[in-house]
């Protein structure tokens, strides 16, 4: 994925040089506000992780939750604000 055509990311001057290992997505809440959200396994262990950043129409973070084991019963999840 070119990050910089994507007006999101192009907002946000998210570009990685370097390969990813995880899916991004940038959403609009309507607000103003945004999320962002990354997938992925990092270690090809079978665990899907998310974390998402809330943040404010200036970009102030207001939220931060990261979740491990996404899909399994036992999934953790970790809330910051």
């Amino acid at each position: 994925m070119d990050f910089t055509t994507d007006p999101g990311f192009a907002a946000l001057r998210f570009a990685p040089l370097d390969p990813v290992y995880f899916s991004y997505r940038v959403i609009s809440v309507g607000d103003g506000s945004s999320r962002l959200i990354a997938e992925g396994d990092l270690d090809e262990g079978g665990d899907t992780s998310r974390f998402t950043i809330e943040c404010s129409a200036a970009c102030g973070l207001r939220r931060v939750l990261i979740e491990r084991g996404l899909g399994r019963p036992e999934t953790h999840r970790l809330r910051v604000g």
